[in-house]
């Protein structure tokens, strides 16, 4: 019983060490590294409407800390904030910002750069089937596929992102921290 309680009071002080360490003695570059995350369900939700849309203002309700990446593009386009490209995707460069980890650097990803070799075009992160599956009844839809769209749910939900009435239902949806 004493190992056990040696063992939890060591992890607790350890695991406060590193969280006074992040919290306090980090910059805010460093704070933002550590909070970088893949792109959820959401993020990619917001991404593929504001495409469908053609509005920006649905990049915005994306994590502006969602990131993807290539670790074997070259150094400097290795990661790309998924905020950042739904921007450069509507051409919107000016909101574009560079991110980079302690592994992997995407500092080219710039408004300048943006500008120079972005064309409008439809972002990577498009929802899964799963996470549109999971997202879909939160806003009231079904997840079975109607009549029309054969078995494809990829049609379904695709289609589902073009109308007014989704669209305005992801607008009311919380921007994501």
């Amino acid at each position: 019983m004493a190992h056990i309680l040696l063992i939890i009071t060591v992890l607790l002080v350890v695991g406060g060490g590193i969280y006074f360490y992040i919290n306090h003695k980090l910059g805010t570059q460093e704070k933002e590294r550590a909070a970088y995350h893949y792109p959820d369900g959401y993020d990619a939700l917001f991404a593929e409407v504001a495409y469908q849309s053609k509005d920006s203002s649905f990049c915005r309700k994306i994590s502006p800390y969602a990131e993807s990446g290539g670790g074997f593009n070259p150094v400097g386009l290795q990661i790309i904030l998924t905020q950042s490209e739904c921007y450069a995707s509507l051409g919107e460069c000016d909101l574009v910002r560079p991110a980079s980890t302690e592994f992997m650097d995407g500092s080219k990803y710039t408004p300048e750069y943006c500008r120079a070799n972005y064309r409008i075009s439809q972002p990577a992160a498009l929802m899964t089937e799963e996470q549109a599956k999971a997202i879909l009844p939160e806003l009231g839809y079904s997840t079975n596929v109607p009549n029309g769209f054969g078995n494809s749910f990829f049609d379904y939900s695709y289609n589902l992102t073009s109308t007014p009435e989704f669209q305005a239902k992801v607008r009311a949806m919380p921007d994501r921290p």
